[in-house]
């Protein structure tokens, strides 16, 4: 177990041997960290900057977070092998404005992350203002909307009238992306600029500013 008392932003590695995190710190506001570890904080409702780096953590943030840390200005998880899909729920990110959600699949699993599901979080955060999205695929199997006459799977309208910026990376003509896209250019009334890149973490990208 680790103990710290007065510290405003804090970073951890945990490793091998460390499972529990305890911060009775009053003033805490940024926390980034990486491993299974149970996090005991004195105060959570001062963090507003979160950085969670997990597998299989994208939906324990939707479910957990809004309750725990309500007050998420910034919110950046970075999750692989993620395998299931985030569920509609009534919680809210009410102040949160800056959403970065990274996922990837090992070669070891054959099913697809259905990264449409991701509009729960849109639905959760009525201030979000930019938005994230890094995925990659290159040992998924996916549906395409090539080829596929099948018509896309849609929501009930929510609009966001905050959000301005949206970049995805790795994107592809993975069916459930371009629901999600489809969803985002059709709710995000204020949208000013949306970046797809079809290279993970590389260079190539379509840009499509919105007037």
């Amino acid at each position: 177990m680790v103990m710290i008392l007065k510290l405003s932003k804090q970073q951890f590695q945990t490793f091998l041997r460390l499972r529990v995190i305890e911060n009775n710190a009053p003033n805490l506001s940024s926390l980034s960290f990486s491993g299974n570890v149970k996090l005991s904080l004195g105060d959570p409702l001062q963090v507003k900057r979160l950085s969670m780096i997990h597998p299989k953590v994208v939906c324990c943030a939707r479910a957990e977070l809004p309750s725990v840390m309500p007050n998420l200005e910034t919110l950046a998880i970075y999750s692989n092998d993620e395998v299931v899909n985030t569920p509609m729920l009534p919680t809210k990110f009410l102040y949160l404005k800056h959403l970065t959600i990274s996922v990837s699949s090992a070669a070891s699993f054959n099913t697809s992350y259905d990264y449409f599901s991701l509009v729960s979080f849109l639905d959760a955060s009525p201030s979000l203002e930019t938005l994230i999205l890094n995925v990659s695929q290159e040992h998924m199997k996916h549906e395409s909307v090539l080829g596929d006459s099948s018509p896309l799977r849609q929501m009930p309208e929510h609009r966001h009238y905050y959000l301005k910026s949206v970049k995805m990376t790795g994107f592809s003509s993975a069916k459930y992306l371009i629901e999600l896209t489809c969803y985002i250019l059709k709710n995000a009334v204020s949208l000013e600029c949306l970046t797809l890149d079809t290279l993970y973490e590389r260079a190539c990208s379509l840009v499509v500013i919105v007037t």
